[in-house]
């Protein structure tokens, strides 16, 4: 530490900063120009945000800097699927919008301000121009937090500026459910089309999407009539390829369940399984046919050469189905909520719900669906109020119940 006159007038302080993983110390050099009190009071400045948490290191550079760095990082800790969703939002929002910042300078209402852009219109870099809704500003704002995270952990910044900006507020949504005689037309409008069975699958079973594309043979037993969930597929892109069963395979990524409860059997209704035989047995016949050219991961659906089906393809066959039979547009994904939905009404147990949709309990169900019930709620309130009823309340209540009387 101390102040250096240099020949040209300027002057260089020096900031002891400690010492790194090897033990060598670390010392910061700046270069003012001015008098020897004002390089003074800038030492006493830089001393003083050492002491008190805020010294930001001089070497940072800018935030556009900084998240390609914070890139390659991450590139090896969370999964490609994470990774690419994270080079998507630096690169298209973050960048252009905070990029020119210097790291130590970044400060909640730059944060703040780049949020409620992204909300009123948008990024230039988008594709589709318009502002980006609430949930999407959403993950910026944690792909955010976590980079700057890793910015204090490598005292780069002493604390985080995305702590100080509120999130936006997300209204939650609504599920979108079928009532069982807008399930029966679907169900119909399906018959004989190329993704009848997958979207079956989700309506019966109330799977992801990314679960059902993902299901084995080997995970199905049709003379017991029940599925086992063990893994999911995502699609990435095509030019990254990955290792799965033995066979490399490039534009797809598969991993385990969305948590660990998502792994779970479930029983298959007699006429899913039927459907699941005739599929089974023209998928051993399109095999045969295809020969070497067929890719062999034991996938229940897949395309023409045995490769998973991209859900998008899946999404638009479902949308004209809906189309098809005269019902509002949803989501593919709405299906599970849709299971669940009927079973509740038919009068099934919450825990029976829960764990056939990988719930860990029955208040994710209840948070979810209770308010399409408010018959349940009713009913409920009734029996209790039966059970704390005056003894004779009760005595008449029951022989009310009795036979003849």
């Amino acid at each position: 530490m101390g102040v250096q006159k240099l020949s040209d007038g300027r002057y260089r302080i020096f900031i002891d900063a400690g010492r790194d993983a090897s033990g060598k110390r670390i010392r910061h050099t700046f270069v003012i120009r001015g008098s020897r009190k004002e390089a003074e009071q800038k030492e006493r400045e830089l001393l003083r945000a050492k002491d008190t948490g805020t010294y930001v290191d001089p070497r940072a550079g800018t935030v556009g800097e900084f998240m390609k760095r914070w890139l390659q990082s991450a590139s090896s800790k969370v999964a490609e699927r994470t990774w690419i969703r994270y080079e998507q939002m630096v690169r298209g929002q973050i960048i252009p919008a905070l990029g020119h910042l210097r790291l130590g300078d970044l400060r909640p209402l730059h944060v703040e301000a780049a949020e409620a852009e992204w909300l009123r219109s948008g990024s230039r870099r988008t594709k589709e121009p318009g502002p980006l809704s609430p949930q999407s500003v959403v993950h910026l704002h944690r792909c955010l937090h976590t980079a700057m995270e890793r910015a204090v952990k490598w005292r780069l910044i002493a604390i985080n500026p995305v702590d100080g900006v509120e999130l936006p507020h997300v209204s939650e949504r609504e599920a979108a459910v079928l009532e069982p005689r807008h399930a029966t037309r679907l169900i119909e409008g399906l018959r004989g089309t190329e993704y009848e069975v997958p979207i079956l699958v989700g309506l019966f079973c109330g799977l992801r999407p990314a679960e059902y594309l993902a299901l084995r043979w080997r995970d199905v037993d049709l003379d017991r009539a029940e599925l086992h969930v063990v893994q999911s597929v995502h699609r990435i892109r095509n030019d990254r390829t990955t290792v799965h069963m033995g066979q490399e395979i490039s534009g797809f990524r598969f991993g385990p369940t969305k948590t660990h409860r998502s792994r779970r059997p479930l029983a298959i209704p007699a006429e899913l399984v039927a459907r699941l035989r005739t599929s089974k047995a023209l998928q051993s016949s399109m095999r045969l046919k295809r020969g070497e050219a067929w890719t062999d991961l034991d996938l229940v659906f897949t395309d023409a050469v045995g490769r998973p089906h991209a859900i998008q393809r899946v999404e638009g066959a479902f949308t004209a189905a809906l189309r098809q039979a005269g019902l509002p547009a949803m989501r593919l994904y709405d299906l599970r909520h849709t299971m669940a939905t009927l079973m509740l009404y038919q009068g099934e147990q919450l825990k029976l719900a829960a764990a056939r949709l990988g719930h860990a309990n029955e208040t994710m169900v209840l948070r979810r669906y209770g308010h399409l019930l408010p018959g349940m709620d009713r009913e409920a309130a009734e029996r209790l109020g039966r059970l704390l009823a005056p003894e004779e309340a009760q005595l008449a209540h029951e022989g009310d119940e009795k036979p003849g009387g």
